[in-house]
């Protein structure tokens, strides 16, 4: 950078001026495509919130006969994350509700307690056992171990 009598040389600034306004003028792009995308994420958002789920409009008790559908032919139910009842549970606060309040969904469980393993089984499947039972009320139980 050249220094004539103590200022800066006029070509000297002019790059960085031009660069700093090409800059400003991205940065106006940037935040107008912002806005944009903002006020689409804003009518999406609206456009979910409108929709009604059939699913959800059935009164408890028929959700509850669906759900009993879903467990397994032979009635014994292993603990599965991807199965019912557990996975229907995980769907959402309403079938969680109508899931946990379906004590038959429950009155069934079916644990694999392996052969040679200690005798006592572990503490997660005591607590498993615990809250399934629990959730089974005065069912009548079905355990297969």
């Amino acid at each position: 950078m050249s220094i004539i009598c103590g200022h800066l040389n006029w070509y000297d600034v002019r790059f960085p001026l031009s660069t700093l306004a090409a800059q400003r003028a991205e940065l106006a792009d940037i935040q107008h495509q912002l806005e944009v995308l903002k006020a689409r994420e804003k009518d999406l958002k609206a456009a979910l919130a409108s929709v009604v789920y059939t699913i959800l409009t059935l009164p408890p008790e028929i959700t509850s006969h669906i759900f009993l559908d879903c467990l397994p032919f032979h009635g014994r139910v292993r603990p599965s994350s991807i199965k019912a009842p557990l996975v229907l549970a995980q769907a959402c606060r309403y079938w969680r509700d109508v899931a946990l309040a379906t004590p038959r969904l429950w009155s069934s469980i079916d644990l694999n307690l392996e052969i040679g393993r200690p005798n006592i089984p572990e503490k997660g499947t005591i607590a498993l056992l615990r809250t399934w039972l629990s959730r089974a009320k005065r069912s009548p139980i079905s355990l297969m171990l």
